[in-house]
């Protein structure tokens, strides 16, 4: 199995993940902000719409629509170079608001029709304060999904589609892809729908939302373990008192 580096300095812009010979494995945290590259918040998955959700601990908090996952997540490319994001996320102010991930996203050859979405400062690309270059990115059309609840959220499912629609903005990976940082990481856009058959306290709420829409922002770092020891292994941290970066509740 071949791995690849995360944080290889120059050496991630000559990687192709598109087409492996075989699989590829990451573990994915939440992409960190920095002011050389964009001075934001930071988040795994960022879900708005929970701050305006009445009635729960998220309401009107301004790191209310900020999740992370819980150790780390898993991003899996497989051998015919589409892969698969997987894992526990929680919110930052309150870890009883958590959802089991699963997103599916095809390999392409090139990038979305709307191109790169640069979402660092205009200096960061191609040797202005940094050297982020979008030419070196790799590119995954997302194509189906789940979020499904626990703990407090538990009953309330979503499916997940690309945003926009038509292949416009596909999943970007690559060195300074993730929108927040220069590390090795990936971000996409994403809708969400509510499943039917909702049993949680929040559905009738949530499905007054006109449109349910969030943000996958990761970094991504090498799996040292094959794929199936990674997935039995962050099961296994998830259980135990592994240190998280936390915000402060507002």
């Amino acid at each position: 199995m071949r791995v690849i580096s995360a944080f290889l300095i120059g050496a991630a812009a000559s990687l192709s993940l598109i087409g492996t010979a075989a699989a590829s494995t990451f573990q994915a945290y939440s992409a960190e902000s920095d002011e050389l590259h964009r001075g934001d918040n930071d988040h795994a998955v960022w879900l708005p719409f929970f701050e305006s959700l009445g009635g729960t601990s998220l309401q009107g908090n301004v790191d209310g629509s900020d999740f992370d996952f819980v150790s780390f997540g898993d991003f899996i490319i497989d051998d015919d170079g589409n892969a698969t994001l997987s894992g526990r996320i929680v919110s930052q102010v309150d870890d009883s608001f958590a959802f089991d991930i699963i997103v599916d996203f095809i390999g392409l050859d090139g990038e979305g029709t709307g191109g790169p979405k640069k979402e660092l400062r205009s200096c960061a690309y191609n040797g202005g304060c940094a050297d982020i270059d979008p030419a070196t990115w790799d590119y995954f059309r997302l194509t189906s999904g789940s979020f499904t609840g626990v703990d407090e959220l538990e009953g309330l499912s979503f499916s997940v589609s690309e945003r926009p629609v038509d292949n416009v903005f596909p999943l970007q990976i690559g060195e300074g892809a993730n929108g927040k940082n220069g590390n090795f990481g990936g971000a996409a856009w994403f809708y969400l729908a509510l499943n039917d058959g909702c049993t949680n306290e929040l559905c009738d709420d949530i499905a007054q939302f006109n449109q349910l829409r969030g943000d996958f922002n990761l970094d991504l770092i090498e799996t040292p373990l094959p794929a199936g020891f990674l997935l039995f292994g962050s099961g296994i941290a998830a259980l135990g008192s592994v240190k998280r970066r936390r915000k402060a509740k507002a």
